[in-house]
């Protein structure tokens, strides 16, 4: 039996007006004062009136309050996944909101629809107009429920791809490259203007006797370094260390929809390379000191899991993990999944705190694994660098046939280069210069920065992170101000979470490897920023 059906036209500007809004509502209200756990599908393509937040805010509430679920499927659109990402925005709507996504391409119908106490409640747009409809009917109700089913089961904990895939990071990073200005630029983490004269030497005349080497012998060069670094003489030479991960990534997916396992916050690029070879990025969670939440890692591995990703220092975040988390990550991997390391800053580490080499570690089975290697964080080359994957034996043939199916080649130049610098006697004296000025320049930000900025400790890599959750501005908008009005670049650390969460917009990212000269110049024009706070337009 129908309840009741109700149908309003649509404004010209196709934003439904208050009224408009109020019929959802009453829908929503309707769904809310039930009794039942809720099932649903979301697919909203309207821009919704400033007080549906309000209604679907009230609504949230009164499921949680009242201890119910609400499991609902949502097409991924860029819209849809803010809206379900919003529900999960408030601790205490967490335990009562599931949601999966189902591709474009499979399910695409312009409604809503909600399953409560044996009914079925429809939010349709027909011919420029608002519909609603609740119906009372067991049959139809098993109908819509046995639909959501069926789609439930072949829905992903997240959407294959979300919004634009790419990494906000990377691009402010080339904005600046090719339009550098005259801005001081504390965004990318390489090393910038701090090359002693023998390195720039050998940038401007490449040494005779690397020229007429051949290339294997320049490669086994550079693998050498990289051998010695991570205590293995499984190394793969590749071109970047972001491409590494690609390969890694690569390699564990096998099947679209596989799951790979980040801990967020994480460097940015690492969802878009997942999704963009069909994985399912499933967030693992931190403890309130950054550190990985073991539990909860254990709770999100299932049987579609292939590989975790672990990056060790971490990137926004500063932080070394100790031996005993390497090794609990590495028990939960074993024998049933790939563990990728991303260590690009495994030799920046200002303070002596020791990076566990998983190669080193004494585990009864090691798993499978892959370690990501970078010399572009610890030399500026402008360009010229390498990564590298070390990895275990046991993967290697398959390894090789994804690299062959990629490259063969590598940069002449960059190989002379490379080698020049890896195996001058110098380089070991030089590693310790970069590692005193990036201990130098933190402590020198620490000591001189407004007591409204704080840092977070610093163990390893050539990044930190600053608080300004006292400033009266987020993250966003202090970097933007800063660039603005007092040309220092920096990188807000909102770009490395998944969605929006209490708490994450309250800190930026600092590069250190910079000559002193810029970061006095960064901290004089962070105070200047927070002394005329108050007359910036924020």
């Amino acid at each position: 039996m129908k309840i009741y059906s109700s149908m309003v036209r649509i404004k010209k500007e196709d934003t439904i007006s208050e009224r408009d809004t109020a019929i959802y509502g009453d829908l929503l209200k309707l769904v809310a004062a039930g009794k039942s756990d809720t099932f649903g599908y979301v697919n909203i393509k309207k821009k919704m009136h400033p007080a549906f937040k309000e209604i679907v805010i009230e609504y949230r509430n009164k499921i949680a309050e009242k201890g119910r679920h609400d499991s609902f499927i949502a097409t991924d659109t860029p819209e849809n996944i803010e809206v379900v990402h919003s529900h999960f925005s408030n601790p205490k709507w967490i335990d009562h909101f599931t949601a999966r996504f189902i591709p474009e391409h499979l399910v695409n119908v312009d409604c809503d629809f909600y399953l409560w106490d044996g009914k079925v409640g429809v939010c349709s747009f027909e011919n420029n107009k608002i519909k609603t409809t609740v119906l009372d009917n067991p049959t139809v109700y098993q109908l819509y429920k046995q639909f959501f089913d069926v789609i439930w089961n072949v829905a992903l904990e997240e959407p294959l791809f979300f919004g634009p895939r790419t990494s906000k990071e990377t691009a402010l990073e080339r904005e600046l490259y090719t339009n550098p200005g005259d801005i001081v630029n504390l965004t990318a983490s390489y090393p910038s203007g701090i090359n002693p004269n023998w390195i720039e030497s050998y940038r401007k005349s490449i040494a005779s006797k690397f020229i007429k080497m051949d290339n294997n012998k320049l490669i086994n060069n550079i693998k050498g370094f990289f051998s010695n670094v991570f205590k293995t003489d499984n190394i793969k030479l590749i071109q970047t260390a972001t491409y590494a991960l690609l390969i890694a990534i690569d390699y564990a997916i096998i099947t679209p929809g596989d799951e790979v396992i980040m801990f967020e916050p994480g460097y940015d690029a690492y969802p878009n390379i997942i999704r963009s070879l069909g994985g399912n990025v499933i967030y693992a969670k931190r403890h309130k000191d950054f550190t990985p939440d073991i539990e909860d890692l254990q709770k999100k591995i299932t049987n579609r899991t292939v590989a975790v990703v672990l990056t060790i220092p971490e990137n926004p975040l500063g932080k070394i993990h100790g031996q005993k988390t390497i090794e609990e990550i590495a028990k939960l991997c074993d024998g049933k999944r790939l563990l990728i390391l991303d260590c690009v800053f495994a030799q920046i580490t200002p303070f002596k705190i020791n990076v566990p080499m998983l190669t080193r570690l004494k585990l009864p089975h090691k798993p499978s694994y892959m370690i990501i290697g970078d010399t572009g964080k610890i030399l500026g080359l402008d360009g010229s660098k390498f990564g590298c994957i070390a990895y275990s034996k046991d993967i290697e043939d398959r390894l090789q046939h994804r690299i062959d199916n990629m490259f063969f080649q590598l940069n002449k130049y960059d190989l002379c280069l490379l080698s020049s610098v890896l195996t001058d006697k110098r380089f070991i004296s030089y590693l310790k210069h970069l590692n005193d000025i990036v201990a130098e320049n933190y402590n020198y930000i620490k000591a001189n920065i407004d007591p409204e900025v704080s840092l977070h400790p610093l163990e390893g890599s050539s990044v930190c992170m600053l608080d300004v959750s006292k400033t009266g501005m987020n993250d966003l908008e202090f970097a933007e101000n800063l660039r603005n009005f007092y040309k220092v670049a920096v990188i807000p650390v909102s770009y490395y979470y998944n969605f929006e969460a209490p708490g994450i917009h309250d800190n930026v990212r600092v590069a250190l490897a910079r000559p002193p000269k810029d970061i006095i110049k960064a901290v004089a024009a962070i105070n200047k920023l927070l002394e005329h706070s108050g007359k910036v337009d924020k």
